[in-house]
């Protein structure tokens, strides 16, 4: 059946960066966005290591990383807005093309404009400007640029409440029939792609005709397949009515012009498209910076240790990177004096990072007694309401302290001094703490303290396939890696998992990302998971541990472990 709608009024479309490729606009698509980040800000090898680190780690929607919005967070960063602006320069000003003199047309007929596009293209089409709703902000010579939704930090939580007002106002009208998605790729996992969902799957949504350019014609009859759009996917499998067409762009437009007497402009003369030439041209400190930010952000440990040993003098900043990353790799001793030398100053809150810290380093080398002494006293001094500490310092204390809990109690030496009274009240403190930061967490923190919430409850972690999604969209590497070790310790562990326990093949995709991010420490871990034991022989073991900077006592409990597990399998294979 032919696609039909009543009137314009009764649309409200949904627009992304697909309306602004075609002459006279040549807009760059969000790819050619990351390459240009990635080539014009940053070492000349970065963009080369990156795409090889994700051909190893094998991550989902690997042809689709970097994300734009992770890489523009390091630019903004280390260049601050003009760095920003210059990446994103040919979008201030393009030429409109004819779909956005048509697009204007339906709004002033009456349909809802909502885009995701930063240009006002739209708008400068016409000498009669009809409203649009940039769902991600608008670039204007002098508007707001290090609001816009060009990165990580500015949309990891979600549309603010007024954005989202606006929007269920758009889409409640009495008449709208249709949200029509026209050019946009559905990739905004942290804000649209959830408000969407929500939003369309509910009571009252209208049905989403899901357009996709194609050159060959419109086939109206067929549901066209739409592979490696996510957000399409979700819709459909919330129960959403969707109807998904292929064709061209002018075709789809051209149909509507019939149905309700608009006028279709003329596509124009084609326009050759330019290469971008930055504003200005960064230092190499400035190239080396802006890749150690990013790897940083990604958890390279690799490739920040390497970024920032060619550095003399480091900022507060740095120097906690710095340590993370000796921290992933299992060189504890580096990370914390790197950490004491992040956290020197004098005020409550470095006096409060450098206690969380120095519990921090006890618990991951295994000396957890000392740790849990450590952090409750620095948590009676720091945490408390009345403190003038931040909340993510607070946080950072109370997550810690529960880390080092949830660990003693699956060591048959350390369960018998977890201290219960003071892990309920952290975990009460803790709930406090989270209501406070609810909603200007971000995801990496919002996920851990979530994790270390139900932890402390003793109850499974029902988010936890979500937030590793979530980290793997953020590109925040070691996190998702660590959430892909929850994983499989669930899965080794859990009844309900029975039927498909990890095998040797999971063990070693795990053990081999861990290797290539530079994470040594992490990656003795693996072989710690129940299960794990069965696969692995003493030699491949004690590789593994004996470079990580555990405490002797440690490494014993460790090889006791493993000698154990070890035994036991071998005993059931007769």
């Amino acid at each position: 059946m032919v696609w039909t709608a009543t009137s314009p009024s009764s649309l409200v479309l949904w627009l992304g960066a697909g309306i602004s490729v075609d002459s006279p606009t040549n807009g760059p698509r969000g790819t050619d966005l990351t390459h240009r980040a990635l080539d014009g800000f940053m070492m000349p090898s970065t963009a080369a290591t990156i795409r090889d680190l994700y051909d190893t780690l094998q991550v989902p929607n690997a042809d689709m990383r970097p994300r734009l919005e992770t890489v523009l967070d390091a630019v903004f960063e280390v260049y601050g807005a003009r760095g920003l602006r210059s990446a994103l320069n040919d979008l201030e000003g393009p030429p409109s093309n004819a779909h956005h003199e048509f697009l204007n047309t339906l709004g002033r007929a009456g349909a809802s404009l909502i885009t995701a596009n930063f240009d006002t293209c739209i708008e400068r089409s016409s000498g009669s400007p009809a409203e649009v709703v940039h769902f991600h902000g608008e670039l204007a010579p002098h508007g707001d640029i290090a609001g816009l939704g060009a990165r990580l930090g500015v949309i990891e939580n979600g549309f603010p409440a007024p954005l989202v007002a606006r929007l269920d106002h758009e889409l409640s009208r009495a008449d709208v029939e249709w949200l029509v998605v026209i050019g946009y790729s559905g990739s905004d996992f942290f804000d649209a792609t959830p408000y969407l969902v929500e939003r369309l799957s509910g009571p009252g949504a209208p049905r989403v005709l899901w357009y996709e350019y194609s050159t060959e014609a419109f086939d109206w009859d067929a549901d066209a397949d739409i592979p490696g759009r996510d957000l399409l996917a979700r819709l459909r499998g919330s129960g959403v009515q969707v109807t998904a067409v292929k064709g061209p762009l002018r075709d789809l437009f051209a149909r509507m012009s019939g149905l309700w007497g608009l006028p279709l402009p003329h596509p124009g003369t084609a326009l050759a498209r330019r290469d971008w030439t930055g504003d200005f041209e960064p230092s190499e400190p400035e190239r080396r910076a802006a890749s150690a930010a990013l790897f940083a952000r990604m958890g390279y440990r690799a490739g920040v240790i390497d970024a920032y040993s060619e550095q003399r003098a480091l900022s507060p900043v740095e120097w906690d990177r710095l340590a993370d990353a000796y921290w992933g790799a299992g060189r504890y001793r580096k990370a914390r004096a790197a950490w004491e030398a992040a956290f020197s100053g004098g005020t409550l809150e470095d006096r409060a990072r450098r206690a969380e810290r120095r519990g921090a380093i006890k618990w991951v080398r295994g000396d957890l007694l000392a740790a849990e002494r450590t952090l409750w006293r620095a948590i009676r001094r720091w945490a408390s309401p009345e403190t003038a500490v931040s909340d993510r310092a607070k946080a950072a204390l109370l997550e810690t302290y529960g880390r080092v809990v949830q660990h003693m109690e699956r060591m048959p030496d350390a369960r018998w001094f977890v201290r219960r009274g003071r892990a309920r009240q952290v975990g009460a403190r803790l709930a406090e703490v989270r209501a406070s930061m609810s909603g200007s967490e971000g995801v990496a923190l919002r996920a851990r303290l979530a994790n270390v919430a139900r932890a402390l409850e003793h109850a499974p972690d029902e988010g936890l396939a979500q937030h590793r999604d979530a980290f793997s969209e953020s590109e925040a590497l070691s996190s998702w890696l660590n959430y892909e070790h929850s994983w499989l310790r669930e899965r080794a562990t859990s009844p309900a998992h029975a039927g498909s326990r990890p095998d040797r093949a999971d063990y070693a995709v795990q053990a081999s990302r861990e290797r290539a991010i530079g994470a040594t420490g992490d990656l003795a871990r693996v072989y710690m998971i129940p299960g794990a034991t069965a696969h692995y022989r003493v030699g491949e073991f004690w590789r593994a541990l004996k470079p990580v900077e555990f405490t002797g006592w440690h490494k014993a409990r460790m090889i006791v472990g493993y000698a154990i597990q070890r035994y036991r399998h071998l005993l059931k294979r007769g």
